[in-house]
């Protein structure tokens, strides 16, 4: 069976969650089965396993994404996974298997800035209402989410038929790198800083950390995603006297970023809307006590092994970390370890595998 895996989203150098997501389905669903990578630089083989077949065709963004299916007919797909919703099957003769991973920019509708601007006036537009969603989605097969909280989210919206199959795979780690520290206790680490990785959109509510940091005088604020001159000005106003315990570490390798959390007081997340919460599954499994805002997707990923907060309260969040007792960090370091465990790539691309199955059963 020829199976294409649209590995267009992945954006080489950046941890955002839609590359994450890609190439850890992509490279365990190679494991299960023969794929050939759908992508429109060569850039995005990095993250990939060599050796593997590839199709170069257009940016997803492109006017051409319109003809992509007849490329993908004459190419002799099958059946064609994609990570995102957004894939073009007009015309196709093949299966299409998309993927919804939150409705986060129908209630926040500022679009990402790295789109193009004519692709933001549309992206903005698209958001207004379900029906373009729900338009574009029932051109597929099949549908896939990643969490039991964006599910519902789909189904409260309406956005797919109750017929078609709509599973969910869920986001893991790579637990060779995001790993424990053998349950050292937490007054072992070494450094007395929060860590925060992720974006700086507002829906992210960095802002409310660095507002907590006011309060925390004794701790440090370790932000490891690349920031632009702009938000580290504005982040630095906006801690005021605290500015100097606010460390841009720019973007760091898994690595290095692993080492940075297996050595850190805790990892901290203000977000108030999600999809999933991946940088918390890498913090429990490192070892690192997590402390996150109280909204439905984090009690879904974390259980009991976080301390949870009122969202947008930099207060609320303050008082969670004086909450922390040495005991209670302990306690967090294992409970959240054995919680990262549950999470697991192959089992995610074995859901996907099987759709693959059920559908071409179907043909």
């Amino acid at each position: 069976m020829t199976v294409f895996f649209d590995c267009r989203f992945i954006r080489p150098g950046h941890m955002d969650g839609i590359t994450r997501y890609s190439e850890q389905v992509f490279g365990a669903l190679s494991r299960i089965r023969p794929l050939t990578a759908l992508i429109s630089s060569h850039e995005q083989l990095r993250g990939l396993p060599p050796g593997l077949p590839f199709l170069l065709v257009n940016r997803p963004t492109s006017i051409r994404e319109l003809t992509l299916a007849r490329r993908l007919n004459r190419a002799g797909a099958e059946v064609v996974f994609s990570p995102m919703q957004t894939t073009s099957g007009l015309g196709r003769r093949y299966k299409l298997i998309s993927t919804v991973h939150d409705l986060i920019y129908y209630r926040r509708r500022k679009p990402p800035i790295f789109l193009p601007w004519h692709v933001r006036i549309i992206w903005r537009m698209y958001h207004l209402s379900f029906w373009p969603q729900r338009v574009l989605l029932r051109q597929s097969d099949a549908l896939v989410t990643v969490s039991q909280t964006t599910k519902l989210d789909i189904e409260r919206a309406r956005l797919w038929p109750a017929k078609k199959p709509l599973r969910i795979a869920s986001p893991a780690i790579d637990s060779q790198v995001f790993e424990g520290s053998n349950g050292n206790p937490a007054s072992a680490n070494a450094v007395k800083a929060l860590v925060y990785a992720g974006s700086y959109l507002p829906y992210k509510g960095v802002e409310t950390i660095v507002e907590a940091l006011k309060e925390l005088p004794d701790l440090e604020l370790y932000l490891v995603t690349e920031a632009s001159g702009d938000v580290q000005g504005r982040l630095r106003r906006i801690a005021g006297e605290a500015a100097p315990r606010v460390k841009f570490l720019g973007g760091l390798d898994d690595a290095k970023y692993a080492q940075v959390l297996r050595q850190a007081h805790s990892f901290v997340s203000a977000s108030v809307d999600e999809g999933f919460g991946i940088p918390l599954i890498e913090a429990m499994a490192c070892g690192t006590p997590v402390v996150c805002s109280d909204i439905p997707v984090f009690r879904e990923v974390a259980g009991e092994a976080a301390e949870f907060f009122e969202p947008s309260s930099p207060s609320a969040l303050a008082e969670s970390f004086r909450r922390l007792t040495s005991q209670r960090l302990i306690e967090l370091r294992a409970e959240g370890i054995a919680r990262a465990s549950i999470f697991n790539w192959d089992a995610s691309a074995r859901v996907v595998s099987n759709l693959i199955d059920e559908l071409s059963a179907r043909a």
